[in-house]
């Protein structure tokens, strides 16, 4: 769905191909993540399994810590909290915390797309990573939680959003999408 989606956004844009394809892509995986997440939740409920939500409103992220701590993918986080942050930070403190668990994060979508597509793409989604570990540690720097919540926001939006290239198109290539 998501390469059918993108291919039309794309044939239908000429010269500006690239951009709609990317912004295609970022709006259709945030809709599928959206979509898988709530039919999961749905399944659970039916099973009579009640579960949390495992998106929670990222759009809404005044920080990237927030977005990728707080909003995003909330399973994968809670696991990356427990089995790595926390032990890493009780040791070493809590950037080292934030280093590993995006280490392990960028180690881990790099594997897939490596596995899937080749290298070339899973260095770009290795680099998104690194980008978004460089971008909370530098926030934490900045006191970007104790600005005010719309310039927090759009900086949210700028270090996610710009940056998501990096991740969106090795998705649109394991789709067919180039």
């Amino acid at each position: 769905m998501l390469g059918l989606v993108v291919v039309s956004l794309r044939a239908s844009a000429g010269s500006a191909a690239p951009v709609v394809a990317w912004l295609g892509g970022v709006v259709a995986l945030y809709g599928a993540v959206d979509c898988v997440a709530s039919t999961l939740r749905a399944i659970l409920a039916a099973l009579g399994v009640e579960s949390a939500p495992m998106q929670r409103d990222p759009v809404l992220s005044a920080s990237v810590s927030e977005f990728w701590a707080e909003r995003w993918n909330r399973a994968v986080g809670g696991w990356l909290r427990r089995h790595v942050f926390l032990p890493v930070a009780r040791r070493a403190g809590t950037l080292a915390g934030i280093a590993a668990a995006f280490a392990w994060s960028t180690l881990l979508h790099f594997y897939a797309v490596l596995c899937g597509i080749g290298l070339e793409p899973a260095l770009r989604m290795g680099a998104f990573f690194v980008v978004q570990a460089m971008a909370v540690l530098l926030e934490t720097r900045l006191s970007v939680r104790s600005w005010p919540r719309p310039l927090a926001r759009v900086w949210t939006f700028a270090l996610v959003l710009g940056p998501s290239i990096l991740f969106v198109g090795p998705v649109l290539e394991i789709f067919g999408v180039r």
